[in-house]
């Protein structure tokens, strides 16, 4: 019994020693073992074999050069990551309902699957939703629009854009939409609003501005069947959709300064998680997802997440 919790015990030091040195480079010194001592009201024992554990399994490198430190000359941050992360890093995305959204959730693991770290996707409607879970340590990490992030980094959230994947790679665009027999926005209709949604709710309020009508709440999902059941005259929604479906609806697209940004795919994480966010900068290849999306997008690779 003894045996097992100082083997658990030093599991968790190792992993807190990990996730310090995950932030360091080959040439700086390592913090002296009474740093560690102090900050985690550890033993001295406990530290030296948590490091001796590193040393061994080849994660560090080190040279001592007297009194000036330990310096690291070599860090496989690949066995350090496996160290400092207790189960797989989480994520969240919209539903994967267009080949974009497949492509970015393939490009994903695929890239982590490259440096044989695991991933765990959830997909989640709502960009609101996602940011608030990333924020209460739900998920590492979430895709949502340039603009869903941007909104919820002034309202004060402390999130980081970690990746920006540039236009047309979260969707291609988005349109408003009309119920039969209705062709534009006009006072007196009856417009979808998804309040949980940063993109569809910003878009709405601007194209209704000057009009006087009725805002009908609704997740954005359910915008096609009202509007074909005509519970609903107008709703903004994504082209993509539109597009895939072939829906027997008048549509607009929408001409703003911001559409561009809400076609934007971003990785956000917790302004403050410095380890996690170091690991995802590190391990995910923006070019390698980009190309990986592009083949599942164009009927070139089958998507796989």
């Amino acid at each position: 019994m003894m045996h097992e919790e100082f083997l658990q015990k030093t599991g968790k030091v190792i992993e807190l020693l990990a996730s310090e040195i995950l932030l360091l480079h080959v040439g700086d010194r390592l913090p002296v073992i009474s740093d560690w001592v102090e900050r985690y009201n550890l033993s001295r024992g406990t530290v030296q074999n948590a490091i001796q554990v590193l040393r061994q399994k080849e994660a560090i490198v080190t040279k001592s050069r007297g009194h000036l430190g330990t310096f690291l000359i070599d860090i496989d941050y690949q066995k350090l990551q496996h160290f400092a992360l207790r189960g797989p890093l989480r994520g969240s995305m919209p539903l994967p309902y267009s080949k974009l959204y497949e492509g970015l959730a393939s490009g994903l693991y695929d890239t982590f699957m490259q440096v044989d770290l695991s991933l765990s996707l959830a997909y989640v409607r709502g960009a609101k939703d996602r940011i608030h879970q990333v924020l209460e340590g739900l998920y590492h990490f979430s895709i949502v629009s340039g603009l869903a992030a941007d909104f919820a980094i002034k309202s004060g959230a402390p999130l980081e854009i970690l990746f920006n994947f540039g236009s047309k790679t979260y969707l291609s665009g988005h349109v408003i939409l009309f119920a039969h027999p209705h062709k534009a926005l006009q006072a007196g209709m009856r417009v979808a609003i998804d309040m949980s949604s940063y993109d569809q709710s910003y878009l709405t309020q601007a194209l209704v501005r000057d009009l006087d009508v009725e805002l009908i709440p609704m997740g954005a999902h359910q915008i096609i069947n009202n509007l074909l059941h005509n519970k609903i005259d107008a709703g903004v929604w994504n082209y993509d959709q539109v597009l895939m479906h072939q829906y027997p609806l008048a549509y607009q697209f929408i001409d703003n300064p911001l559409t561009d940004r809400a076609t934007q795919a971003v990785l956000v994480g917790f302004q403050r998680n410095f380890v996690i966010n170091t690991i995802l900068k590190r391990t995910i290849n923006q070019e390698h997802v980009l190309a990986v999306q592009h083949e599942v997008v164009y009927d070139l690779r089958v998507p796989k997440y």
